[in-house]
């Protein structure tokens, strides 16, 4: 079935510069679930931004659905954002975020 729009996990990270990463979702055995690449976030600051400190609030969220394209089963899961920015000299700062939700599988 589709995932209605509503029916997501997520995280609102506040930045003030732009981000490279990947958000790894694993279940409560530690399982790799899936990957999502956050690349695309970075053309939230403009070309002429890049650098400056331009705050901007993002969500990043999973929609339940595994690498098989089905519903992963109800349970608890890690959400895990890996990311890499560049502070105001240039050089790479690396963070890694975790959280820890529940997922209910309905039909």
């Amino acid at each position: 079935p589709a995932n209605p729009a509503d029916r997501v996990m997520g995280a609102y990270l506040k930045l003030n510069r732009p981000f490279q990463g990947h958000l790894i979702v694993y279940d409560n055995m530690g399982i790799h679930v899936t990957q999502i690449d956050l690349s695309p976030m970075k053309a939230l600051w403009p070309a002429d931004a890049q650098g400056k400190d331009a705050l901007r609030e993002v969500k990043i969220t999973w929609n339940g659905v595994g690498p098989d394209g089905k519903f992963v089963a109800s349970g608890v899961y890690l959400m895990r954002a890996v990311v890499k920015v560049f502070d105001v000299d240039g050089h790479p700062v690396f963070r890694n975020l975790l959280w820890k939700f529940g997922w209910k599988y309905r039909k």
